[in-house]
């Protein structure tokens, strides 16, 4: 199965992708620049959640979505930055809303958030 996944360098994704590749699946990890270390098996696509014609062209032929994508700033810094927190806020409405429509348009079976 091909399979794209976004916020594939975070906490979950890091343990996530090794893992669906170890299972014989082929992964593609989006984001604006290549991590430092794609594992084999992974390919890496630019993709920008807040850009729908990327994350389309990014998710073409894949068979499933697996959406990892967040942004959290430490508890800490909670009151002193709540900007971190509204980015945090607008990946999971717009980010996921466009990759959703993304998906759809190109006819993709899985989205799992």
């Amino acid at each position: 199965m091909r399979i794209f996944v976004s916020g594939e360098t975070g906490v979950i994704g890091r343990r996530v992708v090794p893992m669906l590749v170890s299972h014989g699946h082929t992964v593609t990890a989006a984001g604006q620049t290549p991590p430092a270390h794609l594992g084999a098996g992974v390919t890496f696509a630019e993709a920008d959640l807040f850009d729908v014609g990327s994350l389309k062209r990014a998710v073409t032929d894949h068979d499933a979505i697996i959406n990892l994508a967040t942004h959290m700033p430490s508890a800490s810094s909670k009151m002193l930055f709540r900007s971190a927190w509204r980015l945090n806020d607008r990946i999971g409405r717009d980010g996921v809303a466009n990759l959703v429509e993304a998906a759809l348009g190109c006819r993709v079976g899985t989205i799992i958030q």
